[in-house]
């Protein structure tokens, strides 16, 4: 996004791209460089640790479902356990919205942000590499009280699509 801003630079809409870094900097630089005070200073860096601390818990949290599901996985997920993170998992793709796809519209916008977190602290790729029927049967075996079919789409054009879809009967 940033190289694509700075060729739109020559046409002279790139600036906007830059926005963000703007104000970050210049949030970095009131609170840290330049602080009014002192607690300024101490709150920003309190924050940044807190958001840090965070991050890197739910990235372990989030390689450890991933071990326990790929475990699960030699025996057919008979002993996989119930957990937040495990029904997020194998709810991708068709419940949670975990990155950008040509297909959106034909699911519900559902987004768990700690699950994106997890996969970017994890490589970014899914950690069950199986067909969307396996993963629907797996997450209705392992998950039946949850619901996977819901009462909207993300889009008009896809809504009967997703709504007369067989997969999710």
């Amino acid at each position: 996004m940033n190289f694509l801003g700075l060729l739109m630079v020559l046409i002279g809409v790139g600036l906007l791209t830059f926005v963000p870094h703007f104000f970050a900097i210049q949030f970095f630089w009131k609170s840290v460089i330049k602080p009014i005070s002192k607690t300024v200073k101490h709150a920003f860096i309190v924050g940044v640790a807190v958001c840090l601390v965070g991050t890197f818990y739910v990235g372990y949290q989030y390689n450890q479902a991933i071990t326990e599901i790929q475990s699960a996985q030699i025996s057919n997920y008979e002993n996989l356990e119930k957990s937040f993170l495990n029904e997020k998992i194998l709810g991708m793709h068709f419940i949670y919205h975990t990155k950008f796809c040509e297909f959106d519209g034909w699911r519900p916008p559902i987004h768990e942000p700690i699950l994106v977190l997890g996969m970017w602290m994890n490589g970014g790729a899914d950690p069950l590499n199986i067909s969307l029927e396996e993963r629907i049967e797996l997450y209705k075996t392992h998950y039946p009280e949850n619901k996977i079919k819901f009462d909207c789409s993300c889009a008009h054009m896809y809504a009967s699509t997703y709504h007369n879809e067989p997969l999710l009967k």
